[in-house]
């Protein structure tokens, strides 16, 4: 498979062709927000899957970009990072206003069957 984005995180200046279409949608749908950097961040963890999916190769999972991207120390390029806001039942009584704790999206990726996946 080759993708158009197959040689992304290779070195520290990558960048991604991220889309933006939740930001779209409107303020009263998501948060602005500046992810957070861990101190000391390391790879715990990969899916080679989705890897593939994106068109990702295992020898850039060792990058310090690749680690640095995905835990908050520094954002990729065109990314519009933001929390997701929703509305739900919490704690029995319906809220119309809740907040997105779970991850900051950066944006989405089309992989190459035309598919948005969503970069958290």
């Amino acid at each position: 498979m080759t993708c158009w984005h197959q040689h992304r995180f290779m070195d520290t200046e990558a960048t991604l062709e991220f889309r933006h279409g939740f930001a779209r949608l409107g303020d009263q749908f998501f948060t602005r927000v500046a992810p957070e950097a861990l101190p000391d961040p390391y790879l715990v963890s990969v899916n080679p899957a989705m890897a593939h999916i994106l068109g990702l190769e295992k020898k850039q999972f060792s990058s310090q970009a690749f680690v640095d991207y995905f835990s908050g120390s520094r954002l990729p390029e065109g990314a519009d990072p933001l929390a997701m806001l929703y509305a739900g039942h919490q704690f029995g009584h319906f809220v119309p206003q809740l907040g997105d704790g779970r991850a900051i999206l950066l944006g989405e990726l089309e992989d190459a069957e035309g598919q948005l996946w969503e970069l958290q």
